[in-house]
């Protein structure tokens, strides 16, 4: 659980503002419009840069080593933007605990470290802490008694056997009001991306040096 604190705190503190953030509620309009334009172009150009990265690396499409880059573009863009909603902020707290864990958790026999993964419906994302590495990532009762939601968009670290009387979203009501609303009804979650974990990342480390200038470029 220290870690997962950890990770949030960094996290919050690196990102300071978003689209759907509660806090946006006391804004004007035209304020939190131009907030959700800002995290739309954001993604677009990142988005843009994984393509370009792509053009001159087409074998590597839908890689780990694609799936890396993708990662650290998003990761790039929202530190140096400090701007982000629920896959920004995960992404900046999975970074946080691939660089400060220890070698024994990072390379764990039992259980992964961290990892990124969204609702079956695409609705949200946050971290998993611990999960073991025999459990099936659909069904939270067997991730194991140490396992750890973290979830920088709600600014919440719980035990992920609660997962689902906790897992809160985002939503927003007639009024565009955002709302952080229970998804209890959408449990079951699944992988952001194939290299969105300490374990494929801390692997794919080696890879991003050996491709060298390429990737420099696109990063």
């Amino acid at each position: 659980m220290a870690l997962a604190t950890k990770s949030l705190q960094y996290a919050r503190s690196s990102i300071r503002e978003g689209s759907t953030w509660l806090e946006n509620n006391v804004l004007p309009r035209e304020e939190q419009e131009n907030l959700s334009s800002r995290v739309q172009t954001m993604r677009e150009h990142v988005k843009s840069q994984r393509e370009q990265w792509l053009k001159n690396n087409l074998w590597l499409k839908d890689t780990p080593l694609d799936s890396s880059v993708y990662f650290h573009l998003c990761l790039k863009h929202a530190l140096l933007e400090r701007l982000g909603n629920c896959m920004e902020l995960s992404t900046v707290a999975l970074y946080f605990a691939l660089q400060t864990a220890d070698q024994h958790l990072l390379h764990s026999d039992s259980h992964y470290l961290a990892e990124v993964v969204q609702t079956k419906d695409q609705s949200h994302a946050f971290v998993i802490f611990g999960r073991l590495r025999n459990s099936d990532l659909t069904d939270p009762k067997t991730w194991g008694k140490n396992a750890v939601v973290c979830d920088p968009w709600a600014n919440r670290c719980y035990a992920a056997s609660t997962i689902a009387s906790n897992l809160q979203g985002f939503s927003q009501d007639e009024n565009r009001y955002n709302q952080q609303v229970e998804i209890s009804s959408h449990p079951l979650v699944k992988p952001f991306d194939i290299s969105w974990n300490t374990d494929a990342l801390a692997d794919s480390e080696s890879g991003l040096k050996s491709a060298g200038s390429r990737i420099t470029a696109a990063l």
